[in-house]
């Protein structure tokens, strides 16, 4: 006689974040479209080129979710245009990383934005593998459990399925408006990977011969 029994086992390990993505942008009014752009295209490269002084590369930053549209008041009526330029920066160094946040958001004065900031791992391969590891040693451990408390005995493993996405740290929300030059805190801390797998084992009975 032989069955089958499904458990989910999870495991996680500990990464060290050695990246900062940090998601800005600068918002340009003005009167018209064309002053509306201008002023947000000029914090915009301000800020960019604040990000290469400070080591970042050309493809470590992004232009993106560029928009312009009419500005409304307080009380709803139109009051000029308002233009957005959205800026993604990437800084490979953490330390330090603050300071190049700092740096560029001064840059961009009044019209700077900070929509968040994600700290990342490069190279998360050693630890999901040490996840995926306990994630099996965790489904075995159980199916053992359940199998003796129904006097049956473990067999070979049939199918192994992920039921998660890889669990990575998740962005930490920050908002600014008009900051001055000085340092962001930014502390990148250990992340924790997480893998959850669905195992299914065979089920034997046990061997009574002897």
């Amino acid at each position: 006689m032989s069955d089958r029994i499904d458990v989910s086992g999870t495991g996680t390990a500990q990464a060290r974040p050695d990246r900062m993505v940090a998601r800005l942008g600068a918002e340009g009014t003005g009167p018209d479209v064309a002053a509306a752009l201008a002023a947000g295209e000029s914090a915009s490269r301000a800020m960019a080129e604040a990000a290469r002084t400070a080591g970042v590369l050309d493809d470590e930053l992004r232009t993106e979710d560029m928009s312009v549209g009419q500005h409304h008041d307080q009380q709803g009526r139109p009051s000029g245009y308002r233009a957005w330029l959205g800026l993604t920066v990437t800084v490979r160094e953490m330390d330090g990383s603050g300071a190049v946040l700092g740096d560029v958001l001064a840059a961009g004065g009044d019209a700077a934005r900070l929509l968040g900031v994600s700290l990342a791992v490069s190279d998360p391969s050693g630890a999901l593998e040490e996840a995926r590891a306990g994630a099996v040693a965790d489904a075995r451990s159980q199916a053992q459990h359940l199998a003796a408390l129904a006097g049956r005995e473990l067999g070979a493993v049939r199918r192994i399925s992920t039921v998660a996405e890889p669990g990575m740290p998740r962005p930490i929300a920050m908002a600014t408006k008009g900051v001055r030059a000085a340092a962001m805190p930014v502390e990148a801390g250990e992340a924790t990977v997480t893998v959850s797998l669905q195992v299914r084992f065979d089920l034997t009975d046990p061997d009574r011969s002897g």
